[in-house]
């Protein structure tokens, strides 16, 4: 219904235009939204155009709005309704400087008239004025002692953990660091020690029977030294010559005196065993 005047108004226009055949003064208006904005929040400024539908594309409006500032691109939408065109320019703009609060007084601030312009004939919207509205009371602003001080004192410290117990956590991961550090370098040591438990652990008769043995598929040269080291083994006798005659015979070992030679340690070390039982 709000538009009911426009369109009769129009209407009225576009009568009188064609019996005079002379410009016509379109229908406009001026609003802001909200209606009192605060100081720095950002409004609405809307001038709305009506004219008959043949004219739309001859409007240009122009909204001035000095004092204030605009914080977004100017909108432009167009829309048409039963031959009546509506040409709406918003602006969203903010109070940002002194120059746009009200006077002592409280006059409000007046944005300038938009000019509308059509066939190059110049009209003005409706006049708008901007009470903006005060973030601090009137009793604050003439109060003696100002709401806001700075603080005489810096306030004490908070902490989100006890620095006791921070400091007994860190002793605790570096000692953690340490003994992980000290793992890590005694590795190797640990493995040769393990190594030469394992190797101490060993009979020696039996490591002689296994070299031989071993000693079969391999060169003379390992089957003399497999050899060698079963007479140190077995000490005297005469598993122990035999053992040095192949160690340090003229002619290379051959793999059966190895495997031969294995046999008499290993029988030799049997009745020890038992003994030892």
């Amino acid at each position: 219904m709000r538009w009911a005047g426009v369109l009769v108004a129009v209407a009225l226009m576009t009568a009188s235009a064609a019996q005079a055949a002379t410009p016509f003064t379109p229908f406009a208006r001026a609003s802001i939204v909200p209606a009192h904005p605060l100081f720095g929040d950002s409004f609405a400024y809307a001038v709305d155009v009506a004219v008959p539908e043949g004219k739309s594309g001859a409007v240009r409006i122009e909204a001035d709005v000095e004092p204030f500032t605009r914080v977004e691109p100017t909108r432009v939408s167009r829309s048409v309704e039963n031959g009546v065109a509506r040409i709406t320019v918003t602006e969203t703009i903010a109070c940002l400087v002194a120059r746009c609060l009200p006077t002592s007084a409280g006059t409000p601030v007046a944005l300038r008239r938009a000019r509308i312009t059509i066939d190059d004939i110049v009209s003005e919207a409706p006049p708008v004025g901007v009470r903006i509205g005060t973030r601090v009371g009137d009793a604050a602003v003439k109060a003696t002692e100002p709401v806001f001080r700075t603080p005489a004192a810096l306030p004490v410290p908070t902490v989100r953990v006890d620095p006791v117990l921070a400091q007994a956590a860190l002793l605790l991961i570096g000692l953690g660091l340490v003994f992980a550090g000290l793992f890590v370098l005694t590795a190797s040591l640990r493995r040769r020690r393990r190594a030469a438990i394992r190797a101490s652990a060993i009979d020696p008769v039996e490591r002689a029977v296994r070299l031989l043995r071993e000693s079969e598929t391999r060169d003379s040269t390992d089957r003399r030294r497999a050899a060698s080291l079963a007479a140190r083994v077995v000490g005297r006798g005469d598993v122990a010559l035999l053992a040095e005659r192949v160690a340090w015979s003229r002619a290379a070992p051959a793999p059966p005196e190895a495997a031969t030679l294995a046999n008499r340690v290993e029988q030799t070390a049997e009745p020890h065993a038992r003994r030892d039982t």
